[in-house]
């Protein structure tokens, strides 16, 4: 298809442009319909029809930032466009107010904004290399139109047939329509993006954040003061409850999310955006530590990476005070951990996980879990900036309970581990044992061999109880001297673990040498074992 622009005629629209509109006859000017496509190709006033996808590629909702705010808007493809069919009862056919919030992916010569004949006509509202035209009699000048940039577009036409066009609330041309140009036709269809079926290529990619439709010619100064996005629409990332706050609320919804408690929303939505604070496309603890500074408006440092790393393992299973058997996870890091999530996976044909426990390491941080087909779902953060503390132990323990034939052994694996800095940056993380097998109580009393021995400077010292009993373990030194009394208490049964750090009973460092351990209980059992300490 051939379009030419005319000299004198562009020469005439400058000049009219620059002057203003004709002179514009008083008409109402009623919001009919705003379709701001939150999720929704339908208005949120009125009840005009939804808008319906035009071309045979996909329009999706996609999130996008425009004048600083994230929302969702409908992007389109090539060749695609909306329509609103009917216009009946929502607009008159001859004079009416279009506003058009988008961004065109491609700028350069002809790409159809507004076309009004059904796809049986050229002319239109069009950008030309930038600048907004209506083909073929009016063609507006300085290039307003960017590419992957929002500009509002509004176009106008009043009883007396005055067309005029405003980019961003600038006047762009206007001109007499004597021959209906800009007249819906019978068919009343209002058809955006997507050229007429006569020509291909003379339409661009883009996304439209809102369309709103006026029963009259909006004035010069009410164009001027039109808004752009909906009033209230200023969301950040974080503020998932969109109550215009972030607050503890949008951590507990975040924490949902991320543990499956509430489901997951699409990548390109709204939602999802709100909920990736750290925008990196996934949603994991990094948010949760993140969202947690936005809170507390905590200065987010940019640095090369974590300084140190940490070495997380299953350890033996436990018994809790109440003789319920339990499983720890202990932690060793050189630095403080912000925030921590895991996933542990089982068989819940012969395993039951109870509701994990934070022990002392963990003092002021929230632990939250949710059980689902045999995976154990973990996120481990501070509301008030707290962490997990530096230095080697037991984090958390998780409660287990062997169903049906305890000589299966069932067991638990560690599978996921992600670790937060205060900066919510990831730290390395080593994986020792990572699967441990859940052994029905012991049935008899046993002192197992420290681990590691030969040791510097703490080795651990494990032993079975197989029935409530007052327990002492004791270390002394080759002379028979105590040297520290490790437990003096009553137990459950169950397998127990111990750390000698290498100290006596008053804190002081012991020299190297051979030591023996000694567990004696009040069933009448006891047991002795040598130890080696190098330094």
């Amino acid at each position: 298809m051939y379009r030419a622009r005319v000299v004198l005629m562009m020469a005439l629209s400058g000049l009219i442009a620059w002057y203003g509109p004709l002179a514009v006859s008083a008409s109402a000017q009623t919001l009919v319909a705003d379709y701001q496509f939150e999720n929704t190709r339908s208005s949120s006033v009125g009840t005009p029809p939804a808008l319906t996808d035009l071309g045979s590629g996909s329009n999706a909702f996609i999130v996008d930032t425009i004048d600083g705010q994230t929302r969702t808007v409908l992007a389109f493809p090539e060749g695609n466009g909306l329509a609103l069919s009917p216009t009946t009862g929502v607009i008159l056919n001859e004079t009416y107010s279009i506003v058009i919030l988008f961004r065109f992916s491609t700028v350069s010569d002809y790409r159809r904004l507004v076309e009004f004949k059904n796809a049986t006509a050229d002319e239109g509202l069009y950008n030309l290399d930038g600048d907004l035209v209506f083909y073929d009699e009016a063609y507006g000048t300085g290039g307003p139109l960017v590419p992957n940039t929002y500009a509002q577009v509004v176009l106008t036409r009043d009883s007396a047939k005055n067309v005029v066009g405003y980019v961003n609330g600038i006047s762009q041309f206007s001109f007499l329509d004597t021959f209906d140009l800009a007249v819906i036709d019978e068919n009343n269809v209002l058809r955006f993006f997507q050229d007429d079926s006569d020509v291909s290529g003379e339409h661009s990619a883009g996304a439209v954040a809102r369309i709103r439709l006026y029963d009259g010619a909006l004035t010069r100064d009410l164009i001027a003061a039109l808004d752009r996005l909906p009033s209230g629409m200023t969301l950040r990332r974080g503020d998932l409850t969109r109550d215009m706050r972030l607050n503890i609320l949008d951590i507990i919804a975040l924490v949902r999310l991320i543990l499956g408690l509430d489901p997951t929303p699409p990548v390109e939505s709204l939602s999802f955006a709100l909920a990736d604070v750290n925008e990196d496309g996934v949603l994991n603890i990094l948010d949760v530590v993140h969202l947690v500074n936005l809170i507390l408006e905590l200065p987010m440092k940019v640095v090369a990476g974590p300084a140190f790393s940490v070495t997380v393992n299953l350890g033996d299973v436990q018994t809790l005070s109440a003789g319920q058997l339990a499983i720890p996870v202990t932690m060793q890091a050189d630095g403080t951990i912000a925030g921590a999530q895991m996933a542990f996976a089982f068989d819940p044909a012969q395993l039951q996980v109870g509701t994990p426990q934070l022990t002392g390491r963990a003092d002021g941080m929230t632990l939250v879990s949710h059980v689902t087909e045999g995976t154990l779902r973990i996120i481990v953060y501070s509301a008030t900036g707290q962490g997990i503390t530096a230095g080697s132990g037991t984090t958390l323990l998780i409660p287990v309970t062997i169903l049906g034939d305890a000589s299966a052994q069932p067991s638990l694996t560690l599978s996921q581990v992600i670790l937060a800095t205060r900066q919510a940056q990831v730290i390395p993380v080593t994986l020792g044992t990572s699967t441990v097998k859940v052994a029905p109580l012991p049935t008899t009393f046993a002192l197992k061999p420290n681990q590691p021995n030969p040791f510097n400077p703490t080795t651990r010292l494990a032993y079975d109880v197989p029935q409530a009993a007052h327990i002492v373990l004791a270390v002394y030194n080759l002379l028979g001297q105590e040297v520290i009394r490790l437990v003096d208490a009553d137990q459950q049964p169950g397998r127990y673990e111990v750390v000698w750090a290498g100290r006596t009973g008053q804190g002081l460092s012991v020299a190297s040498g051979v030591y023996l351990y000694r567990l004696t209980t009040s069933a009448g059992f006891s047991q002795t074992k040598r130890m080696t300490l190098l330094k």
